[in-house]
């Protein structure tokens, strides 16, 4: 098979200019001994702390770390009493952390687990009310928890319980007004809860977001977060604005990560993209470190190498430049590059679906093949240059779709499938010799 080594800085274009901030993340201390995925994080007191997860080879682990923004260091905690779990959820009520629900590997559990700093003592609080289950979302409004949503046995949920602190006690609360989805994103936002992102039963990704009202037990839709649909999403808050990103396009074989994040300002109810820079590792599973306004980092989750432990400081809105569209990508690695480029992904209304771009690179003729052509069907391919104007574009009506390239200029060009709204579905780069 042909192939080539290549140093590759890359910006997946399209039709309008925007100018928007950089993301800046500068490398920090990575957690000891394991890089860990489906982990849960909190902070308490200028402290973060990062456990449970597991590891690449499908290790559940149990153990719980805190980091010192301070020092840049990390020191081992009491390990979790509730056992080695994946896919938990955590929260912060007070000066006490909080982990709930999970996966053993084998059980999903109900349990909620009380963790205090001072005493480094986790201590065991009342049982989630429902069916023990994973990928939860959660978020707190006014010292009161919400957890819902996420999966056992096969099974998808949307309800919603509050838990308080003060009474030990659940309630039922209004269901989340979208799928029953796993690994939905979750996040606290003036005084309101939101969740959204996610995967339903039927393996449909979402761009909805809806938020919910404490004071009247009721949700909302939001504006939906633009750019490509995507899942296990992670996402913080800081200076009164909503950060969601990284995750992944793919299906249950994850192929393409993202490190680009949007930003959801609830007083225009809009959002705005910001890419990451180069060296931020794209992932999915990512978890947060909020200190108060001023510090952000991003620790963990699974990236094409595995599990990663690595830890991440936010240098926040550095290095304004200009990019192009709504959805833009870097990619800065050495790559090979070979004969036909295969694309993994879901499609809602289709599941997971398969589309094999060749050759690349190439000379003469560019081809767009896939099996699925009743899923794509309608479906627009573009090809831009390397200064974003569109030099090939064709609706696919068949299982494949050939452009004429011998007339282009030898250089790099990005290859787009967008839908009838324009929204991108893949965006991949291509080589013309």
């Amino acid at each position: 098979m042909h192939s080539r080594l290549i140093l590759l800085v890359i910006l997946f274009l399209g039709n309008d200019f925007l100018a928007s901030a950089q993301l800046n993340w500068v490398s920090k201390s990575s957690v000891p001994r394991y890089g860990r995925h489906e982990a849960v994080s909190f902070v308490l007191d200028g402290k973060g702390y990062f456990g449970l997860g597991r590891q690449y080879d499908g290790t559940n682990l149990k153990d719980f770390w805190q980091y010192n923004p301070d020092t840049d260091e990390w020191k081992k905690i009491q390990d979790f009493p509730g056992g080695a779990l994946f896919s938990a959820t955590s929260f912060v009520i007070g000066n006490k952390g909080y982990v709930c629900l999970g996966q053993n590997g084998t059980t999903s559990v109900k349990t909620l687990w009380e963790y205090d700093p001072v005493y480094d003592q986790w201590n065991q609080r009342a049982n989630f009310p429902s069916n023990g289950r994973y990928g939860a979302g959660s978020f707190v409004i006014d010292n009161v928890a919400y957890v819902g949503c996420g999966s056992e046995s096969g099974i998808y949920h949307n309800d919603l319980y509050s838990y308080d602190p003060q009474t030990n006690n659940w309630t039922k609360r209004a269901s989340f007004p979208g799928a029953k989805s796993i690994n939905i994103t979750s996040f606290t936002l003036n005084d309101y809860g939101y969740f959204g992102n996610g995967k339903s039963r039927s393996n449909d990704l979402t761009d909805k977001f809806w938020k919910y009202n404490a004071s009247n037990d009721s949700w909302e839709p939001i504006a939906p977060m633009p750019g490509m649909l995507r899942r296990i999403t992670s996402a913080f808050v800081i200076n009164n604005r909503a950060y969601v990103g990284c995750g992944t396009n793919s299906g249950t074989y994850i192929t393409d990560y993202a490190n680009d994040f949007y930003v959801y300002d609830y007083q225009t109810n809009s959002w705005t993209h910001q890419p990451s820079n180069l060296n931020f590792v794209p992932r999915i599973s990512a978890h947060h470190f909020v200190f108060g306004d001023t510090a952000v980092y991003t620790v963990g989750g699974y990236g094409e190498n595995g599990s990663l432990a690595d830890l991440w400081k936010l240098t926040h809105n550095s290095d304004t430049c200009l990019f192009v569209d709504t959805v833009y990508h870097q990619v800065f690695d050495t790559t090979s590059v070979y004969d036909t480029l295969i694309v993994k992904m879901y499609l809602n209304g289709c599941g997971e679906i398969e589309i094999s771009i060749y050759p690349n690179p190439t000379s003469e003729v560019l081809n767009v093949f896939s099996r699925n052509d009743d899923c794509l069907k309608g479906k627009e391919i573009i090809l831009f240059d390397d200064i974003g104007q569109i030099v090939r574009s064709q609706i696919i009506n068949s299982q494949n779709t050939s452009f004429d390239i011998k007339v282009l200029t030898a250089g790099l060009y990005v290859l787009r499938i967008t839908d009838s709204d324009g929204k991108e579905i893949v965006s991949k780069k291509i080589i013309v010799e």
